[in-house]
């Protein structure tokens, strides 16, 4: 099975709340709600990507069972409240958390509205508790403990590791990887990281698992600076881009459309989606191309004009680049 990426405004949401959007939700990754892509791999590793933006403020009410699972946040805000606990765990975008239960507990996930979220979640089977301290430990250099006040479960944050971090976009960028070995590969690296922090957690520092090159979370998320009314704006035009992309288009023509300024368009797009306007229309015209190979028999020239490309070498150059082969080998594989 392959994860693919999870594009556009997630409207997943219902009203039973003033102040927030309030889903339920498990706490198993295979319980996420339809819109966030996930898969099962051997050894009872699930893997679950979220990327996209959601259209109002939401609160995810979370009732979970034994577990112990691995959030790396590449990008995005919000907080995680633990049921009774006086702080919350502050979401911080180049963080990660392991998370730990040993019997039923509740929290509360709180997303703001219009914030990209970018975050692979590593569910481990619940085995793996043997490897942590079910009292939790004490405050690690480099780390942050959140114990439940009534419950044997806690939150760890701590600086995302350089190899988690490119585990993480690799896949937000392309999923789970087809070809077993590549598979075993991505249940290798995740199996690792959770040893290499139960290691570092038991000797009091946090030094081991980041190893220095950690991806330090930013004085402040480009993002946040940007007004409601600027998001909706930008939410706007991303999904213009999505109904458009495989037409002419243009930066201009995009600015116009959704009613901002060419340049508040450019520098917003790229501080909430973490990409370049033309960027995301290369990525959408390459995924309609990857589409039109495998679900049809058109001439590769045909399928480059079909997904807004002006020539067949235009569409090679690029698909090269994102998929490693040429349209005709990725056709043929």
């Amino acid at each position: 099975m392959r994860i693919t990426r999870i594009d556009g405004v997630s409207e997943n949401v219902d009203t039973t709340s003033n102040a927030f959007a309030a889903v339920p939700y498990s706490g198993r990754v295979e319980d996420l709600p339809a819109d966030v892509a996930h898969c099962a791999l051997s050894g009872g590793l699930r893997v679950a990507v979220i990327d996209g933006v959601l259209a109002r403020q939401e609160r995810r009410v979370a009732r979970f069972d034994r577990h112990v699972a691995l959030a790396l946040m590449v990008q995005g805000t919000g907080h995680y409240q633990m049921e009774g606990a006086s702080l919350p765990c502050v979401y911080r975008p180049g963080s990660c958390y392991l998370s730990c239960a040993w019997e039923s507990a509740r929290g509360d996930d709180v997303f703001p509205a219009y914030n990209q979220r970018k975050i692979v979640l590593l569910q481990y089977q619940a085995d793996c508790l043997s490897l942590f301290e079910r009292g939790g430990y004490p405050e690690p250099s480099g780390g942050e403990f959140h114990c439940h006040p009534n419950r044997a479960a806690w939150v760890v944050r701590m600086p995302m590791p350089r190899v988690l971090c490119q585990l993480a976009d690799e896949l937000l960028a392309h999923g789970i990887p087809e070809a077993p070995l590549a598979r075993l590969k991505v249940e290798s690296r995740a199996l690792a990281a959770l040893v290499t922090m139960a290691e570092s957690l038991t000797k009091g520092s946090l030094a081991d698992a980041v190893s220095g090159d950690a991806l330090q979370p930013t004085a402040q998320d480009e993002g946040s600076a940007l007004t409601g009314r600027e998001r909706r704006r930008l939410c706007m035009a991303r999904s213009y881009i999505q109904a458009h992309c495989l037409e002419t288009i243009s930066v201009l023509g995009v600015a116009k459309a959704v009613g901002i300024g060419e340049s508040a368009l450019q520098t917003g797009f790229r501080a909430l989606f973490g990409s370049t306007v033309y960027d995301y229309v290369l990525e959408r015209r390459l995924a309609e191309a990857e589409r039109l190979l495998r679900e049809s028999m058109l001439s590769i020239g045909d399928v480059a004009w079909r997904s807004g490309f002006s020539h067949a070498s235009h569409l090679a150059r690029h698909f090269r680049r994102r998929y490693g082969m040429s349209p005709g080998d990725y056709r043929r594989r």
